[in-house]
């Protein structure tokens, strides 16, 4: 997949004029949210992007970890995405897509061996910079 570097597209009204090394994405599923700690560069522009209305990316997808992250920021939820392996995407392998975050907790056992999660009916809801 191409994508645009980090300077050469304008600053959307949303975006910081310097982005920040880390943010949370807050995501609705199905009426449910989670958490995702993102340092992934691409994907925090992929993320300013979408909130800003300019980006069509808008489905999380990343490894599957257990625990809630560091300082449980995934709470109630016992797992988390990878932070620096998350991206975000337009296209949905079916095989990560648990639906709504507590039907991966109630199999997270098996969904750990999935080792993926991509809800294609997460919608961006909030997106702040993490404390550096």
């Amino acid at each position: 997949m191409a994508g645009c570097g980090i300077g050469s597209a304008p600053s959307g009204p949303d975006e910081p004029e310097e982005q920040p090394a880390a943010v949370f994405a807050t995501f609705d599923v199905l009426g449910e949210t989670f958490k995702v700690l993102v340092e992934n560069r691409q994907t925090i522009t992929d993320l300013y992007a979408l909130q800003s209305g300019t980006g069509d990316k808008s489905i999380p997808s990343g490894p599957l970890l257990a625990g809630p992250g560091p300082e449980a920021y995934n709470l109630p939820w016992n797992w988390h995405l990878d932070p620096r392996l998350t991206v975000m995407t337009n296209i949905v392998d079916g095989s990560c897509d648990a639906g709504r975050p507590a039907s991966l907790e109630e199999e997270l056992e098996a969904w750990l061996a999935v080792g993926r999660y991509c809800p294609s009916d997460a919608n961006l809801v909030a997106l702040i910079a993490a404390p550096s």
